[in-house]
């Protein structure tokens, strides 16, 4: 991907850490189902299928993906494209995991991940919840979380041993807060690259419009991902509520929302 100016620092510092949460048991990987061929479109670009890991949940199936065993269920979902979502019941006063696993054999350094992601209208977003967490190879190192920290977006590289606390948020175009966007689907897509040391970037866009634009001076640790958790951690949110996820997706170029046949833009062309 071509690479954009880079945007002033307004970064914040994230809270003090919530107390530590058990760890789920690992779930073993399954072999990847074939990838949903999916045309996708971001900043009017079209985006080739997901070349990683891939999956809409439209079979009723977990397929290539792993149920963390924290009570997220397939349901039927009208609303939900294909009839099929993942649907989570979080508890008021908990700290509460509903963690989605993905998992791939080729390790990279840059990747784009994209999810549909629904809360209840009246969902709670103070607390800490981590939405993304992405890792080395079989549950390997953290580096990097998009978390909802009291009621905004941000972005940690929560496994650089340096500022690890330092939250980076929104800062490209009006500041969306996740209270606004309860009640509806939307899409959110995330890209990061860990290629060059002490010089991560990383992208987020929700519903196709760039809302985080940022590079930290961090080590990259020399990690490589292979490891992707959806709603890993809610901690302890004052209010019981739901979320739904639908159409996850990793993969080395970007994803897209995904459009019909005769609306696709431009044929893929080259970062």
């Amino acid at each position: 991907m071509a690479e954009s100016s880079q945007a002033a620092d307004t970064s914040v510092r994230l809270e003090a850490p919530a107390p530590p949460v058990a760890e789920p048991a690992r779930p073993v990987a399954r072999p990847a189902s074939p990838v949903r061929p999916v045309v996708g479109v971001l900043e009017g670009r079209t985006c080739p299928p997901a070349d990683l890991i891939a999956h809409g949940f439209d079979d009723g199936k977990w397929g290539p993906f792993l149920d963390g065993g924290e009570g997220v269920q397939i349901v039927r979902d009208s609303t939900a494209n294909g009839g099929w979502s993942l649907r989570k019941d979080w508890r008021a006063g908990t700290h509460d995991g509903g963690t989605v696993w993905g998992l791939w054999r080729k390790p990279v350094q840059a990747l784009h991940v994209r999810f549909r992601y629904k809360q209840d209208a009246t969902f709670d977003n103070e607390g800490i919840k981590k939405l993304v967490r992405i890792q080395a190879p079989r549950y390997g190192e953290t580096l990097g979380s998009l978390v909802i920290q009291w009621g905004r977006f941000g972005w940690a590289w929560d496994g650089a041993t340096e500022d690890w606390q330092r939250e980076f948020p929104i800062n490209v175009g009006k500041a969306v807060a996740p209270d606004e966007l309860r009640g509806s689907w939307h899409w959110y897509e995330i890209w990061i690259d860990i290629a060059t040391d002490r010089r991560l970037r990383m992208k987020m866009w929700i519903d196709g419009q760039l809302r985080m634009d940022h590079t930290a001076p961090f080590p990259n640790l020399g990690v490589t991902y292979g490891t992707v958790q959806f709603t890993r951690t809610f901690n302890a949110p004052a209010a019981s509520g739901t979320t739904w996820l639908d159409d996850l997706a990793v993969s080395t170029d970007c994803i897209g929302i995904p459009q019909p046949p005769t609306a696709a833009a431009a044929p893929p062309t080259s970062p």
